[in-house]
């Protein structure tokens, strides 16, 4: 479920007529195999990394290592992760050319020498 919160934003069930009992909607989860809905913008990667999170057989579910992996091979984290690595070595060399805005070079705290 904690997959569900963060690939939605939502907490599981909070829309449905029995959250308030928990009780009774944990006996429908583990038991009738109740699942939250997945709302429609939510990718298929996640929503199929959802169904393999909640499969009945706990060895059936993927471990932490495989989630993590799963993740980064569907979700375009590699792609934002070396966007991110090529901004901060344009960064790095704008401030070794001293090519970096004043208001930006005044940041306090920063660890560059100029």
């Amino acid at each position: 479920m904690t997959c569900y919160e963060v690939l939605t934003g939502r907490v599981p069930f909070q829309d449905h007529p029995l959250c308030e009992q928990s009780p009774l909607l944990s006996d429908l989860v583990i038991n009738q195999h109740l699942r939250p809905k997945v709302p429609e913008y939510v990718d298929n990667w996640a929503r199929e990394l959802l169904q393999w999170c909640w499969q009945s057989n706990p060895a059936a579910r993927p471990s932490f290592e495989e989630i993590l992996s799963f993740i980064e091979a569907n979700s375009g984290v590699e792609y934002i992760k070396d966007k991110a690595a090529k901004r901060v070595v344009a960064i790095e060399e704008g401030i070794q050319a001293n090519k970096v805005a004043p208001h930006l070079r005044a940041l306090p705290g920063h660890k560059y020498q100029l």
